[in-house]
């Protein structure tokens, strides 16, 4: 009797010790049954990035731009709210160019690991697929070719740079080292280019949509710069300082901010989607979220606010257990 206890006893332990272990283990792994809402996982080196569990297995996600992973909030958020340390907003490689966080006709160019900003012309916006400004109304491209065929036209801002218009589309070519392309020429001439700039050196100014972001005046090229964490740019101070003070409208937020667990997230609008049901969905009462329900077969649409026929959302949001959709 005293062995059967014995034994008993050290099966327990070792019970206890594999238990322990697949707790620790599971931090940075994912279960292999799904939870809902699915577990997320900090991505190695990126703030921007994260894994998301599905069948056991990790998936790579990104934010949108200008937001920061958080654990404690389950998603993306401003990197003041994300527990995250790396202030970086992504790869930055030298010459690439990249869209705006809010504005389609405006783009940034990668110098020495900072970011530009540029403007497309008049009736143009950045096609992020090309990396190019193209043709387009309301940040959609138009129909008509974008320019006549053979024709020769300059780059957005790298002055060694044009485009040889082919088919009607645009096809990227550079000029030999040390040349650049003449705009009143309409072709590649020996020497550097002179860029007058619009802005005075040191000048600083707010940022389109995020309160946490600001552009600075360097070499005549607004330049990004981000606020220290918990921070806001002052539009009329034109420094960073406590949001209190910043008094920054910003923009309606793509997904919710919260500020303390159970709470509502920041800014409008007050109706945020459910982490795991299409069907379900927060809402604000008394400060406080609560689970709100869209009638059968309707699922909630963030960008409308409303319950809508769940076959209108399901791009956006599916259930995997609704087949009937």
């Amino acid at each position: 009797m005293k062995g059967i206890y014995l034994i008993a006893v050290a099966f327990l332990a070792q019970a206890v010790i594999a238990a322990n272990q697949t707790t620790f283990e599971a931090e940075d792994e994912c279960p292999t049954r799904d939870p809902c809402p699915p577990k997320l996982i900090f991505h190695e080196t990126d703030c921007t990035r994260y894994y998301e569990c599905r069948n056991g297995d990790k998936i790579l996600k990104t934010c949108k731009t200008g937001l920061h992973f958080s654990k404690k909030w389950h998603g993306c958020v401003k990197p003041a709210k994300s527990e995250c340390d790396n202030d970086d907003d992504g790869e930055c490689k030298e010459g690439d160019l990249l869209p705006h966080e809010c504005q389609c006709t405006k783009f940034y160019e990668c110098k020495k690991n900072r970011k530009v900003l540029h403007e497309c012309n008049p009736g143009e916006y950045f096609d992020e697929e090309r990396k190019s400004c193209i043709p387009g109304k309301d940040c959609k491209p138009i129909s008509t070719p974008e320019c006549e065929h053979g024709e020769l036209l300059p780059h957005e801002c790298q002055c060694a740079k044009y485009y040889l218009c082919k088919n009607g589309r645009k096809a990227l070519r550079e000029c030999t080292k040390g040349w650049h392309f003449d705009t009143a020429l309409l072709d590649c001439i020996k020497g550097p280019c002179e860029k007058e700039g619009d802005c005075s050196h040191g000048e600083k100014k707010e940022h389109d949509c995020d309160c946490d972001k600001y552009y600075t005046c360097s070499n005549k090229e607004w330049v990004l710069d981000n606020c220290k964490k918990g921070q806001h740019f002052s539009p009329k101070l034109l420094k960073c300082t406590t949001p209190d003070k910043a008094g920054c409208d910003g923009t309606t937020p793509t997904s919710p901010t919260p500020t303390e667990p159970g709470e509502c997230p920041d800014g409008v609008p007050s109706k945020w989607s459910h982490e795991c049901d299409c069907r379900l969905y927060y809402e604000c009462e008394n400060k406080k979220k609560k689970v709100q329900a869209c009638a059968w077969g309707r699922y909630f649409d963030y960008f409308n606010q409303v319950c809508d026929v769940a076959s209108k959302v399901s791009s956006k949001c599916k259930n995997s257990w609704d087949d009937w959709v």
